[in-house]
């Protein structure tokens, strides 16, 4: 399945994932982006409609993520990053695994355990990928390797807080 957060809509960033088997789980595994399968089918529907305004017509792709905001250091006063890219050298897919190191998430029925993630916004800077400063990177709308570096740095943004269970 996708999904599709929206920080700006509180309600997109609660995902209610049905049909998980009960057990007790370690870790969770994810991906950030869109399968290549489903980036070359064209336009599509739910999460993936461009009425979303996360797919390059030009590019016949998916934006993964977009980070826009405003920074005094860059040169017109705003960032603007647009993440996508799929193959080679420019695949910005990135799959994480969180490991639930204390509490394990225990599945059964007639309960809804919850798994609260955070984002560390500055990682999106400061991270693994490489450090990015607004003032020098302050745009990318296509796929290639600052977008990689992005990418990296996301993902690296993401952490468990806590679990109920």
């Amino acid at each position: 399945s996708y999904y599709l957060v929206d920080v700006s809509s509180a309600a997109s960033t609660k995902l209610s994932l049905s049909n998980i088997p009960a057990g007790s789980y370690k870790s969770i595994t994810y991906t950030i982006g869109v399968d290549s399968t489903r980036n070359v089918s064209g336009a599509q529907t739910g999460a993936l409609d461009p009425a979303n305004t996360m797919f390059w017509s030009w590019n016949s792709g998916y934006i993964f993520m977009k980070f826009e905001g405003t920074s005094p250091q860059a040169p017109a006063n705003t960032f603007s990053y647009h993440i996508g890219g799929f193959s080679g050298a420019n695949n910005a897919i990135r799959t994480n695994t969180i490991n639930f190191s204390t509490t394990n998430l225990e599945v059964k029925s007639g309960a809804t355990p919850m798994v609260h993630l955070s984002t560390n916004v500055q990682k999106v800077f400061d991270g693994s990928g490489a450090t990015i400063s607004v003032a020098t990177f302050d745009k990318t709308h296509m796929p290639g390797q600052q977008a990689v570096k992005v990418a990296d740095n996301f993902a690296g943004a993401i952490s468990l807080d806590h679990i109920h269970n």
